[in-house]
């Protein structure tokens, strides 16, 4: 089920990598894709929670040294944030409008 390891955001881009994943999962049962969703979100859960205050106020290169980004200076915080209930919304209506 995953993409090509060279399929990442800053290869292909982010818009073709959502085009790709959409692809691959558009005939999937959506018990099957929520199934997955759960199962994502509880390893999500278990890594951030093996973190303290600290880290998650540490920078993003602390974590990727060898993936450094222009804003790799900002606490980790903002990047799980943003890739988690900060981000739900964007896909929301996509998600609704194909799979209900």
């Amino acid at each position: 089920m995953g993409l090509p390891a060279d399929a990442a955001p800053h290869t292909v881009g982010i818009e073709r990598m959502k085009k790709m994943i959409f692809a691959q999962n558009r005939t999937r049962p959506l018990d099957a894709v929520l199934a997955d969703l759960h199962a994502a979100h509880q390893r999500a859960v278990a890594a951030v929670s093996d973190l303290s205050d600290e880290d998650l106020m540490r920078p993003y290169d602390d974590f990727l040294p060898q993936d450094r980004r222009p804003d790799g200076d900002k606490p980790i915080l903002y990047r799980i944030i943003g890739n988690t209930y900060g981000h739900y919304a964007e896909h929301r209506e996509m998600i609704v409008e194909n799979w209900s």
